[in-house]
């Protein structure tokens, strides 16, 4: 892979990033302005024939499990679900429309727990005027 145009419009955008992450890119660029942010051990371009295998070996390096390239994507919009972002919001994060966004969104196993303790609490908070009231006719 070389330098080129984004593979769709989707390519070029500005999106909000988490503070940690934005410090973290900001020192990878004052550290070495103009390398890579995925690279090769020697610093160049990944190769397509062995851009699976550089990335399970980088995953590999720092303790993670089997990691392919588009894993990232996967976790980041499975953790922008969490947060609550709907999919219509997580879209432009790095996905082409709503619909490209659903293929990397996953549901977390903890999330429907999640949901039905908020639903609880909505409904809990209905107040109904007939519980209060004795002179209502319910």
């Amino acid at each position: 892979m070389g330098i080129g145009e984004p593979e769709t419009d989707a390519g070029r955008r500005t999106v909000a990033l988490p503070a940690a992450i934005a410090t973290a890119l900001e020192q990878h660029v004052a550290d070495a302005p103009d390398a890579l942010l995925f690279s090769t051990s020697t610093g160049s371009y990944l190769a397509r024939s062995n851009w699976k295998q550089t990335f399970r070996r980088a995953g590999n390096a720092i303790g993670l499990p089997a990691v392919r390239p588009h894993d990232p994507r996967h976790t980041g919009a499975t953790h922008a679900a969490a947060t609550g972002a709907t999919t219509r919001t997580d879209a432009p994060r790095g996905h082409s429309s709503p619909a490209a966004a659903l293929l990397y969104q996953h549901a977390a196993d903890d999330r429907e727990a999640e949901i039905a303790r908020s639903l609880d609490a909505m409904l809990s908070a209905v107040h109904n005027p007939s519980d209060d009231d004795p002179e209502s006719d319910d």
